[in-house]
């Protein structure tokens, strides 16, 4: 009997703590992701609404909010606040770092803590049917709770959610530009 009091006492004195402080640790995951889509739109008018940073948050299951747009083509800036996940809210400054009129957009895109960052790079090439694909390369970290990035759960459960942006995004991009 009185080792499964000192168990418990062990698992409440040590391990609590230790899994509390660990909460308020934090990790970080990185990663890239690949995401395609063909849009039967010309590669001007996707060219042109992919540029606008202001076009990017307002979709449903985004649900953010764009502020502090400052400038435009290279070197456009912009505060950005977006959810990600069903709990989590990103705030992230997107600045145009590079291009090429109606084949290549760079968005250098960073927390205002200095701690995620990343680049979202958008490649449009025109299809045979006077459409455009849109290559979609996302790069970058993000910070989470010590406890998730020690796991192999938690970076599936990562992919998972980022890998569900991607695919809203970019099928509202399409439904919006199909208009």
């Amino acid at each position: 009997m009185k080792l499964r009091g000192f168990k418990n006492a062990v698992t409440v004195g040590v391990l609590v703590p230790l899994v509390l402080m660990m909460s308020s640790c934090v990790g970080y995951f990185s990663g890239i992701s690949i995401k395609t889509v063909e849009i039967k739109a010309p590669v001007e008018k996707v060219f042109k609404y992919l540029e606008d940073v202001n076009n990017w948050f307002g979709f449903p299951g985004i649900n953010g909010k764009v502020t502090k747009v400052e400038g435009q083509g290279l070197g456009q800036t912009a505060m950005t606040n977006y959810a990600f996940g069903p709990k989590q809210r990103i705030n992230s400054e997107f600045a145009l770092v590079n291009y090429l009129p109606n084949q290549l957009l760079v968005f250098k895109a960073g927390n205002t803590g200095g701690k995620n960052d990343g680049a979202y790079t958008f490649v449009l090439t025109p299809t045979p049917d006077g459409g455009t694909r849109v290559v979609w390369v996302s790069e970058g970290s993000a910070e989470v709770p010590l406890f998730l990035a020690m796991t192999k759960w938690g970076k599936k459960k990562f992919d998972k959610e980022y890998m569900k942006y991607m695919d809203t995004f970019a099928s509202q991009l399409k439904t919006e530009l199909e208009k």
